[in-house]
């Protein structure tokens, strides 16, 4: 709902003075739908553990085949600090 009388007249003016007369203004809010939102972000945790276990198990099985954390770290183009801390926790 936007504003009516005398400060929709205000409103008007101000527009016109930013130099932005003749853009459409919108009615809809520009603030995000947050129950979409904290739907998109439950969503994007879940994926970011799956794919996080996922890195653990395969750096682990790699590490277990004899590969070196220098050669993990090469061939998942994760850093080598990334790699250790995966081994570290695999450890524990």
């Amino acid at each position: 709902m936007g504003p009516s009388g005398a400060a929709s007249n205000c409103v008007a003016i101000a527009i016109a003075d930013f130099g932005i007369l003749g853009r459409e203004m919108s009615e809809e809010s520009t603030t995000p739908d947050l129950v979409k939102l904290s739907r998109r972000l439950r969503e994007a945790g879940r994926e970011f553990i799956k794919a996080h276990d996922r890195t653990a198990v395969v750096i682990q099985e790699a590490a277990e085949a004899g590969m070196s954390p220098d050669a993990i770290s090469q061939a998942s183009e994760l850093s080598s600090e990334t790699v250790s801390a995966f081994l570290r926790a695999g450890r524990d």
